[in-house]
């Protein structure tokens, strides 16, 4: 589906176009044959007499770019349509990186050491289990930073950007988790009003992995 959608948006004009001189010569071939019995034979004898003509070529492309014009400023509304893809496929992206977000932060969260009597801190085990864990939420975070960027910085087309798709195999990971949806109506300003304390934090320290 993703193919046909950057077919169309890429030829788009000529498809309407396509779709305009198509309707026109529809109208035009039925008018004639409705009120002035002119049949296709009609036609085929006037095309054969007018390529006897000198002007014959001059007029049909001034017809013909008329036609295209017309149709040009007719069609030209419809880019809404595109815009709406991109819309839709945009906010679909936002919601995911955010799902992915609380996922890997819930999984690397329920990865520590439960407290309790007997957890103790002092345990080079259990140290390094914390430190994992916060290693992998800086990943998840800044899994999500690089894709927000993607999102509102960078404005690369959908089409093309593997950045921005988001693969069948992902979404089918997230409902498996028990994350297909959450409570938030995910925008673009939602993004943005995440990363921001990200932005202003990227020499934060972070804990190195022991080996």
């Amino acid at each position: 589906m993703i193919f046909v959608i950057g077919w169309i948006q890429r030829h788009h004009v000529v498809l309407g176009l396509l779709h305009a001189l198509i309707l026109l010569t529809t109208i035009i071939l039925d008018y004639s044959l409705t009120f002035h019995s002119c049949d296709l034979f009609y036609w085929c004898a006037m095309a054969r007499t007018l390529l006897n003509e000198h002007l014959f070529l001059p007029k049909i492309v001034a017809k013909f770019a008329l036609m295209f014009c017309i149709a040009f400023e007719c069609f030209s509304p419809h880019q809404w349509v595109i815009r709406l893809f991109k819309r839709r496929a945009r906010r679909r992206f936002a919601n995911f990186i955010v799902r992915r977000l609380v996922m890997q932060l819930d999984q690397a969260s329920e990865s520590l050491p439960k407290s309790g009597d007997g957890l103790d801190l002092s345990d080079p085990l259990t140290q390094q289990n914390y430190v994992q864990a916060r290693m992998a939420q800086y990943r998840a975070m800044d899994l999500f930073r690089r894709d927000a960027n993607a999102l509102l910085v960078q404005r690369l087309p959908l089409i093309g950007n593997p950045h921005l798709f988001v693969l069948e195999e992902e979404e089918d990971l997230l409902a498996r988790a028990g994350y297909s949806s959450i409570g938030l109506q995910v925008t673009e300003q939602v993004i943005q009003d995440l990363i921001r304390p990200y932005h202003q934090a990227t020499k934060d320290k972070r804990p190195r992995q022991h080996c």
